[in-house]
């Protein structure tokens, strides 16, 4: 088969009707820049990046100017030239054409929003072209033919050599051997989304990009039926190739509204399949929220049906049920194993906004991430970026102090912030540290009067940490003037209901001149939970099994009283306990009865028991959240539905406890 002429893929274009594939594909190129500029600022010489940079640029550059968007293809034709020169060896990456390209990034997101929105461009580009086109035009004395034959190249004038990339890096590749020339024939399957709106396009990128690195020997549907929109959303090619599956399957990874990928080799023999990696399928993030939800669904109906069948008396259904169940969580398992993606998912999103807030502050930050391999689920890892980056802009603005002030008092000019992750169990805890002033209890004491938030009588109750958890209430701020970054009272009101939202908890520390640091622990999934089933009264609750340190059988001769509050020993300490029907119902307890558990919840400082009427059991339920108005209840966060029926609210023990 013929590679498609690019005047065919471009008589087909219309451009109003292309719109949002342009949009999709160049925020994916944009986002990919935005992770590379960060990773680029720490290693600078890196050759890899500095390509995978440029080629990004020169994407953009291409898809608007197809797309009549000259600002766009003029910025980004810009931005490609400088790294044009910068890997060619002329100068180095240094911070401040980082900095002068990382606007150019900003604004070409802007210009993106703008014709999301408006259909046109009419953001002013002038000043950035001119700062870019002087850093190209300065001279070098080892500037030579090297740019003008690369720009040649990219602008189509002469053959390019063929395309190689190894671990993400594009090179040029000189022909060896005619043998290894020709490469491996692999069977190529693309499923397109039912939803997708443009499949031809879609249909015409993944030829484009496969021909970019191959031959396509075999196309079901043909090049002409896909141009005249006469095929299903599954494109079935056979494609000979010198790159691997890997690579090849990188080169389709980044179009828009593809269901799954699978590349397998064509003359591969069973031996040679298990001697090689197995084959990569990529799978869309919302296909697999959907199995996520039937999963859940399917743990709700065995839940029921263990309900109604138990003490059945025929043994064989029980059997089968036991194994219905064995499988149910192994499918689940397997699928919480695929969701979950490394914290460098968001790292270096996190590293920009410390370096475009120092910048903003004139501050000098030193950033640091531990244990950004710990995997978490996606949907938490989208979820966590807002109040991390909340955190990340109050530390700083709030937290670290100028040069002259850190020198004065004796500490090194530059700020230091570190992010440390780790795994504990069922949960990852998240702790943020920085070496600035800290905050001063006594000075958020009188804020929090000062606003009204509590009374003076009020403070005198509250412990060092709980005064510290103030300037998480809604418009508490101790910026006395508003800015860009805090003083409007959003930032940690953002943080704690954010983290909340996800089943998690914030805790705070700080000591004045030394520094704070924020602990978050987040649980690895939200929609699955093991619990204890509870009752109080006649009420049935649930609580995470990954809150209670212990669950405890008392004797009411257990207990001990101080000022009218029940105590037992627990390991040589004296734990308080709190009865959850008077917490809950606001009513006081008649008469305890002569035996009661005890569930032990510990936090970072203290253990808090908790008196239950009986603990019913322990299983995995599906996490539902409170919608609104019941997401104002700090006391639960979230319920399920039991297998009679009956929906549990959860209870955060966290919250009870303080």
């Amino acid at each position: 088969m013929e590679p498609a002429a690019t005047s065919g893929v471009a008589d087909m274009v219309n451009m109003e009707k292309y719109r949002q594939l342009f949009l999709d594909e160049g925020r994916d190129h944009l986002e990919s820049m935005t992770m590379t500029l960060a990773k680029l600022e720490d290693d600078p010489s890196n050759r890899q990046h500095i390509d995978e940079l440029f080629r990004n640029a020169h994407s953009i550059k291409g898809m608007a100017s197809s797309m009549g968007y000259e600002p766009i293809q003029q910025l980004s034709h810009q931005i490609e030239d400088a790294f044009s020169i910068i890997r060619d060896g002329e100068t180095q990456a240094e911070q401040g054409i980082l900095h002068v390209i990382y606007e150019g990034v900003d604004l070409l997101c802007a210009m993106f929003d703008e014709i999301d929105a408006e259909g046109s461009v009419t953001v002013d580009a002038e000043t950035l072209i001119g700062q870019l086109q002087e850093f190209v035009s300065q001279p070098s004395e080892e500037k030579g033919n090297g740019k003008e034959e690369s720009m040649k190249e990219d602008e189509g004038e002469g053959p390019a050599a063929p395309c190689e990339i190894r671990d993400g890096e594009a090179r040029t590749r000189q022909p060896s051997d005619p043998a290894a020339e020709e490469g491996r024939l692999f069977d190529v399957e693309v499923l397109l989304t039912s939803e997708a709106k443009l499949p031809a396009a879609r249909a015409l990128l993944v030829f484009k990009n496969l021909e970019a690195c191959g031959k396509i020997e075999e196309s079901i549907p043909s090049l002409d039926d896909i141009k005249n929109r006469e095929f299903s959303n599954t494109l079935s090619l056979k494609v000979r190739s010198t790159l691997s599956k890997e690579q090849l399957l990188k080169q389709l990874d980044t179009i828009a509204e593809i269901e799954s990928i699978s590349i397998l080799p064509h003359d591969a023999s069973s031996e040679q399949m298990d001697a090689e990696s197995a084959a990569t399928i990529r799978v869309r993030a919302s296909s697999l929220d959907t199995f996520l939800n039937l999963v859940s669904e399917q743990i709700l109906t065995y839940n029921r049906l263990s309900e109604h069948l138990k003490g059945s008396p025929h043994q064989s259904t029980l059997k089968a049920l036991k194994r219905l169940g064995f499988l149910i969580d192994e499918m689940h398992d397997q699928l919480m194993r695929i969701r979950l993606m490394p914290f460098t998912y968001i790292s270096n999103r996190l590293a920009r906004t410390v370096r475009e807030t120092a910048r903003s502050c004139n501050k000098k930050v030193t950033f640091d991430i531990i244990g950004e391999e710990v995997r978490l689920d996606r949907l938490i890892l989208d979820q966590l970026l807002d109040p991390l980056n909340h955190i990340l802009r109050n530390a700083i603005d709030h937290g670290i102090e100028s040069v002259a002030e850190r020198e004065e008092s004796g500490k090194a000019a530059e700020g230091r912030i570190r992010v440390n992750i780790r795994r504990q169990g069922e949960t990852v805890q998240i702790v943020i540290r920085d070496d600035g002033s800290g905050m001063d209890a006594d000075e958020i004491r009188r804020r929090a009067i000062d606003l009204g938030f509590v009374s003076a009588e009020e403070t005198e109750k509250l412990a060092e940490d709980e005064i510290l958890m103030l300037v998480t209430a809604p418009g508490f701020s101790t910026a006395e003037q508003v800015s860009e970054i805090s003083g409007r009272g959003v930032g940690m009101d953002v943080v704690r209901t954010n983290i909340e939202s996800l089943g998690g908890h914030l805790n705070l520390r700080s000591r004045p001149g030394q520094g704070s640091r924020i602990e978050l622990n987040i649980p690895l999934s939200v929609a699955i939970a093991n619990v204890f089933l509870i009752q109080i009264a006649s009420d049935v609750f649930a609580v995470r099994v990954r809150s209670v340190e212990r669950n405890v059988e008392m004797a009411n001769s257990d207990l001990s009283f101080s000022n009218g509050v029940p105590f037992f020993s627990y390991q040589g300490s004296q734990v308080e306990v709190r009865d959850l029907h008077q917490l809950l119902s606001g009513e006081a307890r008649g008469e305890r009865p002569d035996s009661f558990h005890i569930l032990l919840y510990k936090d970072s400082e203290r253990l808090v028991g908790f008196h239950v009427d009986e603990v019913l059991g322990r299983k995995d339920v599906v996490i539902k959240k409170l919608g609104h108005p019941l997401e104002q209840l700090v006391n639960f966060s979230g319920a399920t539905i039991l297998g009679d029926g009956r929906i549990a609210l959860i209870l955060d023990l966290e919250n009870l406890s303080r």
